[in-house]
């Protein structure tokens, strides 16, 4: 139930931001909403799926290495993905 009052206040500062003027302040104003978002998101799922209590300080601890890891992960992956695409041989299939 917290999650969703918490993604509601996101999305009612998202509106917020939208109505400001310049393009700019409304790209980074939507940029930081969506990596808080990712962020919340992901880390109450590793909290869920790991039963880490975080309101004493070894929970805390707990759930900031398995947070941090699992997006070194998720980094590590995206590089060896890249790395790959790169590797590939894009040229199409010419016969004549």
């Amino acid at each position: 139930m917290v999650e969703w009052l918490v993604l509601g206040i996101l999305i009612v500062m998202l509106l917020i931001f939208f109505k400001t003027k310049r393009f700019q302040h409304k790209f980074y104003a939507i940029l930081i909403l969506v990596l808080l978002i990712f962020f919340y998101t992901t880390g109450s799922k590793i909290i869920k799926e790991n039963n880490i209590n975080i309101k004493t300080f070894d929970g805390m601890v707990t759930a900031g290495k398995l947070y941090f890891s699992w997006l070194g992960h998720i980094l590590g992956n995206v590089k060896t993905l890249t790395g790959n695409v790169i590797k590939m041989d894009w040229g199409g299939n010419s016969t004549g």
